[in-house]
């Protein structure tokens, strides 16, 4: 009901259960599903988070207390 996870059931090879997930993957599971606001913008905290759609996730998991 929250959009996190697509229902693949026609064809369930589409969840790809198989593949590692990515830490930015699993911080956009932990916002998504704890209804936080996101952040506007990527404040680059990280030195080896690059500046894309997952850095925000990944900080706004650190301003709420999700990672350190």
């Amino acid at each position: 009901s929250k959009k996190v996870i697509n229902v693949k059931s026609f064809n369930p090879h589409e969840y790809k259960l198989e593949d590692k997930i990515t830490r930015k993957e699993i911080m956009k599971v932990i916002i998504n599903l704890s209804e936080k606001e996101l952040q506007e913008e990527c404040r680059e905290i990280f030195a080896d988070v690059a500046n894309d759609w997952g850095c925000k996730y990944i900080e706004t998991a650190l301003e709420n207390g999700f990672i350190t």
